[in-house]
């Protein structure tokens, strides 16, 4: 089965760079784009209606209309509604991606890990970075 990608990110270059990378590292991937927080939760909600299994969710953290902690929770909130699983123990790689260095600190780090995320990557990613994401 091949990967399924929602990436969340306000900034359309962040998109198309952050999918360029995706397909080049993982040939058989789909990836959703979002804008925001709001859109990945009708598409996330699409996409869960549709029997798709969502493999790895990247949200940008900083975003005007809901911020990444806030998407990935409402995300978790609909994956608990349709299957009854929390995102954390769903199997679905779930991470922040910010190009924010103040979550750089150890404790900003463990407050985001615990509020539902898998991990957070920062800004410009290289490939290797990606790869370690997605595989």
């Amino acid at each position: 089965m091949a990967n399924l990608y929602l990436i969340i990110d306000d900034c359309p270059d962040n998109l198309f760079i952050l999918d360029r990378m995706i397909k080049l590292s993982d040939k058989d991937a789909t990836v959703v784009q979002c804008s925001g927080g709001p859109e990945a939760m009708e598409a996330f909600h699409a996409l869960l209606l549709e029997g798709k299994e969502v493999t790895h969710i990247l949200s940008d953290f900083d975003m005007p209309d809901m911020n990444g902690k806030e998407t990935l929770s409402n995300l978790c909130s609909i994956l608990k509604q349709f299957t009854g699983v929390n995102l954390r123990d769903s199997g679905i790689i779930h991470a922040i991606l910010t190009a924010n260095a103040t979550y750089k600190d150890t404790a900003g780090c463990d407050r985001m890990c615990k509020a539902c995320v898998t991990d957070i990557y920062y800004k410009p990613l290289n490939r290797k970075e990606l790869i370690e994401i997605i595989l």
